[in-house]
């Protein structure tokens, strides 16, 4: 039962690819940070929580802890891949922190940056947030600034519940 529960909420933020055509390299940089905070600024639940994970890629990767070392600044807080897991609560998928192998019962709004592409000097970005029954997954536009910075611009949402 856990296993159909954890499969259907990686279905349900994940796209379809070859698992093989995703590098985390392609998310984990200058770019990749301003979307994750222009994610999360998208995420209405984000100023009532404590906590938050991010996968990357189609298949939910971890982040790397150079990478997540980038957001010390961030409320809700960042918790590496391996604090966090899915059970079931009332009959519903429920993303929870687990401390030393135990879970603590704290509801974590989960952040996935599915895909960065280089797009005629910028980038183009699919990105979802998740948080109970909630999940908003969308496109955006990641904009060099002449400075070296990145303005995030939203697109169209692809899926919304």
């Amino acid at each position: 039962m856990f296993r159909l529960l954890a499969a259907g909420l990686c279905l349900l933020l994940s796209a379809c690819q070859p698992k093989d055509a995703f590098d985390p390299r392609t998310v984990e940089t200058d770019a990749g940070a301003a979307l994750v905070r222009a994610v999360l600024a998208d995420c209405p639940e984000a100023n009532d929580q404590r906590k938050m994970c991010l996968t990357l890629g189609p298949h939910q990767a971890a982040a790397s802890e150079e990478f997540l070392k980038r957001f010390p600044d961030l409320q809700p807080r960042m918790l590496p891949h391996n604090r966090v897991t899915v059970l079931a609560l009332n009959g519903k998928p429920r993303v929870l922190e687990k401390s030393d192998g135990i879970t603590t019962g704290d509801l974590i709004i989960l952040l996935q940056i599915n895909e960065i592409k280089p797009a005629n000097g910028n980038y183009q970005a699919i990105a979802a947030w998740a948080f109970k029954d909630s999940l908003r997954r969308r496109n955006y536009t990641i904009v060099t600034n002449a400075d070296g910075t990145f303005k995030v611009e939203p697109g169209a949402v692809i899926e919304e519940k």
